[in-house]
């Protein structure tokens, strides 16, 4: 029957999720964070909790998009998150460092305009330029109207 099938092929994805994420995997721990943000994995609920946390595991373990998506539910307070630029400062620093285009541009704003962090003209040019450096369009267009 292929929708046995099919289940027990899911369990088994779920399986390895807790099982990579519970041995310190970082990929594994933002899989999970991202199936507790979504809900799209059977029988794993969309529980915004759950999904920081394991974000945040996985953020502590260097995984760079776990880093960013912290950075940006601190900025937009989503999850959960109460709009703490500070944090979201530091997240973004973590994948910046990490050569993250979209937190490098990121970075560059918060300084721009001294949003958890002091203004800083010199840094937001460097990140912008940073940023720009790896593609991003938006970067371009922030340092010359900077």
């Amino acid at each position: 029957d292929s929708t046995a099938s099919n289940d027990t092929k899911k369990l088994e994805k779920i399986v390895e999720l807790f099982e990579g994420a519970i041995e310190g995997n970082p990929s594994k721990e933002y899989e999970l964070g991202t199936a507790y943000e979504s809900g799209q994995l059977k029988d794993i609920s969309k529980n915004q909790e759950r999904a920081v946390a394991w974000y945040l595991k996985a953020a502590e373990h260097g995984c760079v998009e776990s880093q960013y998506k912290l950075g940006v539910f601190n900025i937009q307070g989503l999850c959960g998150l109460d709009g703490d630029y500070e944090q979201a400062f530091h997240w973004f620093q973590k994948a910046a460092d990490q050569n993250h285009t979209d937190a490098q541009y990121n970075l560059g704003s918060l300084y721009e305009y001294g949003t958890g962090v002091e203004k800083d003209r010199r840094e937001a040019q460097s990140w912008y330029q940073k940023a720009a450096n790896n593609g991003h369009k938006g970067a371009l267009r922030a340092l010359q109207n900077l």
